[in-house]
């Protein structure tokens, strides 16, 4: 311990001497100090009142929106913690990710400790990092939580170089104090500070944010914010309403990265900009908009049961990963062509490459799209992408109702029951049962069987068969590296075939 670090720990224990208990007996403080031109390492205080007897911290396995072990308490350094008397209290480790902190006599509680950026991970999406001009905070990455008292409110303040601003989705006081209901609140509420841009663009009543971290090299800036209006005004359209009036998009200027990529939180996202995506930035960075903005609905809003409380500690199972990211990437792509952005000719060019990679994934044959999002965890040999195979399924489910109904209902009307139901005050998630439930209601039909073959089944699926039907011929061919898939809609099309997908390909039917 330096000894710069020990005068720190010390004013800021005897700080807290000087708080009111009765201020601090219900809520969480965090305190982080940055300043990433003389360290890159997050300096935290945390801080509450504790009673008598042995306290369990400890840091998150992963990133809430990531199927992915991150142990962030890898990088946790420096762990101290201190009475109300600034006496120092023993903490001793208990797992990978625990620590157990002796507490004396009833008071506040202070606890200091470092993180050190995780520069293992290269999209830096699930992570907190930091650069000389500013840096962002995912929070699941930065801060300890107590076992037992992960309903109490949190408070956090930073404390930055004085030229640099914070962005965040928190409710701020406007003096660089924020607050969230709860650990979970806090945990899906991303930062972004330093010298940022920033401007701000409307569709309808919904504002929309847009931070950039750096300067990005010219682009059509224009039809970058058209584009981002399209895509709100399209998912809009289909939900009827949305979770929230004002959403926020963190864009991370990546030049070291070829392309991009998100990660989603209820009222934000973070959107990472590689710098071939610069070619044509507003069309390159439509997909991943519409995907992450989806999610606001489709994992946020409404989620699996086994999400309702999120384990921090370890592995979060739920067998409908390919609803919830693949039927999210079905949307995508319909979003698109809805919008415009892509002519709906390109439809079929890229459902035809979704199925050729997902017939092409190790695992096909052998692994169910139920059982993929569970095997993720371990990152499989045997893999099967539950991004590719639930958009497949998402659209082949999307046929079959508007098959059933016809055209009266849709997978549409599906999202739309699900979001209805979220708001509901018990609402705690839905689980395969109550999904099939809601498509059967849809199509006025019993479409369980389509669950048996396509989402819990393991064999092939006869895409010619499935789309002959509505005009679409289906081609494969093997070569070398694998199956290839092509679907075309014939030139004999008829006008019933052209109205069937017309209505699914235009924004106008997304009241069907």
């Amino acid at each position: 311990m330096t000894v710069a670090r020990q005068v720190s720990s010390l004013a800021g224990t005897l700080l807290l001497a000087s708080l009111s208990l009765h201020a601090q007996a219900k809520q969480v403080q965090y305190t982080v100090e940055v300043d990433a031109a003389k360290s890159a390492v997050f300096h935290i205080t945390m801080q509450f009142t504790a009673q008598p007897g042995t306290l369990r911290l400890a840091m998150p396995a992963s990133t809430p929106g990531e199927i992915d072990i991150k142990n962030h308490a890898r990088y946790v350094m420096r762990l101290e913690a201190f009475d109300q008397q600034a006496r120092s209290l023993a903490v001793r480790r208990f797992d990978k990710q625990t620590w157990l902190i002796d507490v004396q006599k009833s008071g506040t509680v202070a606890i200091h400790y470092d993180v050190r950026p995780n520069t293992r991970d290269p999209l830096r999406l699930g992570t907190s990092w930091l650069q000389e001009n500013g840096g962002s905070i995912e929070p699941a990455s930065l801060f300890l939580y107590l076992s037992n008292h992960l309903d109490l409110p949190i408070s956090l303040r930073l404390k930055l170089p004085s030229p640099w601003k914070v962005v965040s989705t928190l409710h701020s006081d406007g003096k660089g104090t924020f607050v969230a209901a709860d650990y979970r609140r806090l945990l899906d509420s991303p930062l972004q500070f330093g010298l940022l841009e920033e401007r701000t663009i409307t569709e309808g009543n919904i504002r929309c944010r847009l931070v950039f971290d750096a300067p990005l090299p010219p682009y059509d800036a224009l039809t970058f914010d058209q584009n981002i209006r399209k895509i709100i005004r399209s998912e809009l359209q289909l939900f009827g309403r949305a979770p929230f009036d004002e959403y926020t998009v963190l864009f991370h200027w990546r030049p070291d990265l070829d392309f991009g990529g998100g990660i989603e939180h209820g009222k934000a996202m973070i959107m990472n900009i590689g710098k071939k995506w610069m070619l044509d930035l507003p069309t390159n960075m439509a997909g991943t908009f519409a995907h992450e903005l989806f999610h606001a609905w489709n994992a946020e809003a409404f989620y699996p049961r086994d999400f309702a409380r999120w384990d921090y500690a370890r592995e979060n199972y739920t067998s409908l990963m390919w609803f919830v990211e693949g039927v999210t990437n079905y949307y995508a792509t319909l979003t698109l062509v809805r919008t415009g952005i892509l002519p709906k000719e390109k439809f079929y060019a890229m459902m035809s490459n979704t199925i050729s990679s997902y017939e092409n994934e190790p695992g096909r044959g052998f692994v169910s799209l139920r059982e993929s999002g569970i095997a993720e965890w371990i990152r499989p040999i045997e893999s099967l992408d539950y991004y590719a195979g639930g958009e497949v399924a998402g659209f082949l489910l999307d046929l079959e109702i508007r098959r059933a109904a016809p055209n009266r209902s849709s997978l549409d009307t599906v999202m739309r029951a699900l979001y209805a139901q979220s708001e509901r005050a018990d609402y705690h998630g839905y689980e395969e049962q109550d999904l099939v439930k809601l498509v059967n209601e849809s199509a006025a039909r019993d479409l369980a069987g389509f669950f048996d073959l396509y989402v819990r089944g393991k064999g092939p699926i006869d895409y010619d068969r499935l789309l002959r039907d509505l005009g679409v011929a289906v081609g494969m061919k093997v070569e070398q590296d694998g199956k290839t898939y092509s679907l075309s809609p014939v030139d004999s099309m008829t006008t019933d075939q052209r109205t069937f997908w017309q209505l699914l390909l235009d924004s106008a039917a997304q009241g069907s």
